[in-house]
């Protein structure tokens, strides 16, 4: 009788048992949300990429229609939160030019023009993306879309 009154009173966890448990599930947490993070990265450049390649669609049925890419001075135009930074394209061509999903920084798109050809660029943040390495451009960590031979790296910190 002493024996079971014994097992019933000693039941329950030490405390050096409940910290290692304590230090597994932090220890898994902190994998998954940094799997999250990868994950939210990839969904981002992917959105980007959909989005440059909607623009360069639009830039191209614009100089279908008009014999020539849209209005601006040769050189780079930064989206800065204003809907539709590439004058000419919204709502006919497109219903409005994106911006990029996190819009801060060197996180822009950038439109560049030179005489009829164009180029629309966006730096991704997962650098080695299929597409930014097979788009034709200069590095893996932008993807570039562009007509004629303007494959040009532009550095979007200048």
């Amino acid at each position: 009788m002493k024996q079971i009154k014994k097992m019933l009173l000693d039941r329950g966890f030490t405390l050096i048992e409940l910290l290692v448990v304590v230090a597994i599930i932090g220890i898994l947490s902190s994998i998954v949300l940094a799997s999250l993070n990868t994950a939210r990265e990839k969904a981002r450049d992917v959105q980007r990429i959909a989005n440059v390649n909607q623009i360069a669609n639009a830039i191209a049925l614009y100089q279908d229609d008009n014999g020539g890419v849209p209005p601006g001075e040769d050189g780079v135009e930064y989206v800065n939160g204003n809907p539709n930074w590439i004058p000419g394209l919204a709502p006919k061509y497109i219903s409005s030019v994106p911006s990029d999903p996190i819009d801060v920084g060197e996180h822009k798109f950038h439109y560049s023009r030179k005489g009829n050809d164009y180029e629309v660029i966006s730096f991704l943040e997962q650098n080695g993306n299929d597409a930014s390495c097979g788009d034709g451009g200069s590095s893996c960590q932008y993807y570039e879309k562009a007509s004629g031979e303007f494959l040009v790296l532009v550095n979007p910190g200048a």
